[in-house]
């Protein structure tokens, strides 16, 4: 939400707070969920180069898992940068 309320700071330190739990509870998962989302705060902060660089390790991630649905995801969002 923080994102959307234009504090895009607290939403990324949020979303590091998460990945480190994420790591703690072996979430692999949950960890490449919440770079996606760091990705998506730069996105709307007018930051493309950050965005792609964070779609991208969530999308390694997603592949090493073979989670289809999330990889189409995370293809959709680094299409959206392009545009």
């Amino acid at each position: 939400m923080y994102q959307y309320w234009g504090k895009p700071e607290q939403a990324l330190e949020y979303y590091q707070q998460a990945i480190k739990i994420a790591e703690e509870l072996k979430d692999i998962r949950g960890k490449a969920t919440m770079i996606n989302n760091i990705g998506r705060v730069y996105q709307y902060w007018g930051k493309p180069e950050q965005a792609l660089e964070y779609y991208q390790q969530a999308l390694n991630i997603f592949e090493e898992l073979k989670d289809e649905r999330s990889i189409s995801i995370i293809k959709d969002n680094i299409i959206s940068v392009a545009h």
